[in-house]
């Protein structure tokens, strides 16, 4: 709950005891105004003089506490009470729990949870001990310990969000492989067996066209969308497509975002007519069901005017880019990845228009808030970097193409599988802009 200081020195008193509230924060719009009070209150979790700074920190806060209390148990052949979550991890089993991991997947997710955790004097201190110390101990262990590791796995399987999966990759099949050991150790005639806290997940493999599926197909193929793999992941969304046109009704969101989905692909795979029409498919769908407003919208103009600048549909792309910026800018704090990626895409049309520029006063700003609000070694920075370099490469200002380029390479060598499409784009780059220097 938020409260103004003044309103808060009456009402805290009356709601303090309510299980219901869980967080309080203060707005003091004046300096001067007594916050004392707040220290007799343990559910006060700070004093704030802007709304932007309490959205801030109730996001942070959201992040750290949202988790559910998951564990993993191996059954026969009953489906009842089948949880989708497991079955998500098992259909990962051929891409990320199959994966081989390095030292340095290990360094990045401690990075990112020092950022996510830069204010938890408590978890800061355990942080450092899972990247120096992580083999000491099983990762059920780990697993199974009052800190950040549940919280943060949990979050992942349960959204189901295909970049908060790839970050705790590792982890993740680490904790598959010793359950699987553990089972082995176990009585096989048994019915059920509990590994970690929480309700019971069935492992089981459903029919293939259950509607669990379609989900767990779309985001699995999102995984293989951001690592490069275009063929299995066109493969995986089409299942989900398959799923979902027998399953649901011709204008569910659910739909819409595996068009979505799809249309993601075929833009990496350089084929924008059929991208163009899974898209609009997706927009029709959403335009339908959803707000004027909303978030997926920006998504969808996003994508449909990169399209645009593809074809080389320069005043079509630039509509559609400018009414995502304005939705994402109505909707989200100045500072969000979201806002960056629009500006991102204004400045790559207005680079293909010979705009040079403004093309480069969009990437600026993007790179401004992405060096705010993401970690160092963010995909997302790389790309951003690459823009640059290319704006001053049209510019024939190669030495100020050089480090740009050099920092897209060395962010995608850290962030992106070694034969990404992506990362060999930003090393011929590189080669190319040394022979002109």
């Amino acid at each position: 709950m938020i409260v103004s200081n003044t309103l808060g020195q009456s009402t805290v008193p009356r709601i303090h005891h309510m299980s219901q509230l869980d967080s309080l924060y203060v707005l003091q719009q004046n300096k001067s105004e007594h916050t004392q009070w707040t220290q007799e209150w343990a559910k006060v979790k700070g004093i704030f003089t802007s709304i932007d700074a309490i959205y801030d920190i109730v996001k942070h806060d959201a992040e750290r506490w949202e988790h559910d209390f998951i564990s993993i148990s191996v059954t026969g052949a009953d489906l009842t009470g089948l949880d989708s979550s497991f079955m998500y991890t098992q259909l990962f089993k051929e891409t990320l729990l199959e994966m081989e991991y390095k030292d340095k997947e290990k360094r990045e997710l401690a990075e990112h949870c020092r950022i996510l955790y830069s204010t938890d004097t408590k978890q800061l201190p355990i942080i450092n001990e899972f990247e120096q110390d992580y083999d000491k101990h099983t990762p059920i262990w780990w697993y199974s310990r009052e800190c950040f590791t549940y919280q943060m796995l949990n979050k992942a399987l349960r959204t189901q969000e295909a970049e908060n999966i790839i970050k705790m990759g590792f982890f993740l099949r680490d904790v598959h492989r010793h359950i699987e050991k553990l089972h082995l150790s176990q009585n096989q005639d048994r019915k059920l067996f509990t590994v970690y806290r929480g309700q019971e997940i069935d492992l089981q493999f459903l029919p293939p066209n259950h509607p669990y599926l379609a989900g767990t197909y779309g985001n699995i193929g999102q995984v293989h969308d951001k690592i490069g793999d275009y063929s299995k992941a066109f493969e995986l969304h089409q299942k989900s497509l398959e799923i979902r046109q027998e399953s649901l009704p011709p204008n569910h969101p659910s739909l819409a975002k595996t068009y979505y989905n799809i249309g993601e692909v075929h833009i990496h795979m350089g084929e924008f007519s059929k991208a163009l029409e899974f898209h609009k498919k997706s927009l029709e769908i959403r335009q339908k069901s959803l707000p004027s407003n909303h978030p997926d919208l920006a998504q969808s103009y996003n994508s449909i005017g990169q399209i645009h600048d593809h074809m080389e549909e320069y005043s079509e792309a630039l509509e559609l880019h400018q009414k995502s910026l304005r939705i994402r800018q109505s909707l989200l704090p100045p500072n969000h990845p979201d806002i960056a990626e629009a500006f991102n895409s204004i400045g790559e049309l207005h680079d293909h228009m010979g705009e040079y520029s403004k093309a480069l006063e969009f990437h600026n700003e993007s790179l401004k808030i992405q060096q705010k609000s993401l970690p160092p070694n963010h995909p997302d920075l790389a790309r951003t970097y690459n823009n640059i370099g290319k704006v001053y490469d049209h510019m024939e200002q190669h030495a100020e193409a050089h480090p740009s380029y050099e920092r897209a390479v060395e962010i995608g060598q850290n962030s992106l599988p070694e034969n990404h499409p992506a990362l060999e784009l930003y090393r011929h780059n590189l080669t190319a802009v040394r022979k002109n220097l």
